[in-house]
């Protein structure tokens, strides 16, 4: 399991002769990758630049001993798919669930699905907080949003609202439409319709 501990070695193993500023080795979490930030530094024999494609290791996960831990799974593409949180009990030495965060991407990398749970201690299982699944236009631009909350007599995932959008050109808005759901006719009931239209300059008219 690679953690960044291991980073750490991997970076202070450098033959260099520099003392590196750890205030300089911040790293960085960029959808949920992590990137090192590229900087200069004084050496005895003049200055060196460190480019972060250079350190090709990806972490699984974050542990800080007896308080927190963190892992993580990614997809072939490189996307995080999959981000939980523990916590530390000491009265149990174990560590118990905190959050726990499940992406789905399409095939240009945009989020199609965002998950979120939370720990339920009394099943002692994951609970659903809430999720959002998403469509997009060949523009990247979202076409359909549905949210959901979690019904804790189903355990499952029920409907909350779901927003529709058309665009001119695949890009500029010339219609939304929410939608609420109603439990009692198991049916969506229109909340808000805008419309829009532009000129063929793209003004909005």
């Amino acid at each position: 399991m690679k953690t960044i501990v291991f980073l750490l070695s991997l970076f202070l193993s450098l033959p260099l002769i520099a003392q590196i500023n750890q205030s300089q080795f911040d790293l960085q979490l960029y959808n949920g990758q992590p990137q090192i930030p590229s900087y200069s530094t004084q050496t005895k024999s003049g200055i060196i630049d460190y480019d972060p494609s250079l350190f090709k290791v990806k972490l699984d996960s974050i542990v800080a001993e007896g308080y927190e831990k963190y892992v993580y799974e990614f997809d072939q593409n490189g996307y995080k798919i999959l981000d939980i949180g523990y916590k530390w009990d000491s009265s149990s030495q174990t560590w118990v669930g905190y959050y726990k965060d499940v992406y789905t991407y399409d095939d240009r990398g945009n989020i199609t699905l965002r998950a979120y749970y939370s720990w339920d201690t009394t099943i002692n299982n994951w609970k659903g907080s809430s999720k959002y699944e998403y469509e997009f236009n060949n523009a990247d631009r979202v076409t359909l949003k549905i949210k959901y909350d979690w019904d804790t007599g189903t355990n499952d995932w029920i409907y909350d609202y779901k927003i529709t959008r058309q665009y001119q050109a695949d890009t500029l808005d010339t219609l939304y439409v929410r939608y609420n759901w109603d439990s009692n006719t198991n049916q969506w009931t229109l909340y808000k319709k805008i419309k829009q239209e532009y000129t063929e300059e793209g003004y909005i008219s």
